[in-house]
């Protein structure tokens, strides 16, 4: 048994004050199962697996859990992703970060940061990189690369997430 990340990308193509937020992507990335980058999004598994069993110190966190976002229309647990088409992102710990926010968090916090992660001894006495152990290179560039192909800036990229466990 374990957590697993759901999430949705979107894109505003116009000034903020005017523009909605589309739905351009789901499940990014694949969504893969990462507890040390589920810990940096939303705190979820944040130094500990399956039935809190420790795995590392933790990890810094991008900002507390927002919820989903206010203009994001949800129907029957489900969000809207297009006419008729909707797509379910977990039953917790919602969130969402712009592009520009997950840049800035790579480059300044999760890149310089060192935990110590469970080792070969079953102690936390494993230095890691929190950048490097984690998906949140890969999120950057699925993130990237629709920020190009829809010609928009970083803060117009929007990555709306939930976990299930």
């Amino acid at each position: 048994m374990g957590t697993d990340i759901h999430s949705i990308a979107q894109v505003r193509r116009n000034t903020p004050s005017t523009a909605q937020w589309e739905t351009v992507a789901v499940s990014i990335c694949g969504d893969p199962r990462g507890y040390n980058t589920f810990a940096m999004l939303a705190n979820v598994r944040n130094g500990t697996g399956f039935a809190g069993i420790k795995t590392s110190n933790g990890f810094p966190v991008i900002h507390e859990q927002r919820g989903l976002p206010e203009d994001l229309e949800v129907e029957d647990d489900n969000v809207k992703v297009e006419l008729g088409t909707t797509y379910w992102l977990g039953d917790h710990s919602h969130s969402w970060c712009t592009l520009a926010e997950l840049r800035k968090f790579c480059a300044e916090i999760a890149s310089k940061y060192t935990t110590m992660a469970v080792g070969n001894t079953g102690k936390c006495d494993t230095p890691i990189n929190a950048l490097e152990h984690s998906n949140l290179g890969s999120l950057l560039v699925a993130l990237e690369t629709i920020r190009d192909r829809c010609s928009v800036t970083d803060d117009d990229v929007r990555y709306v997430f939930g976990f299930d466990s």
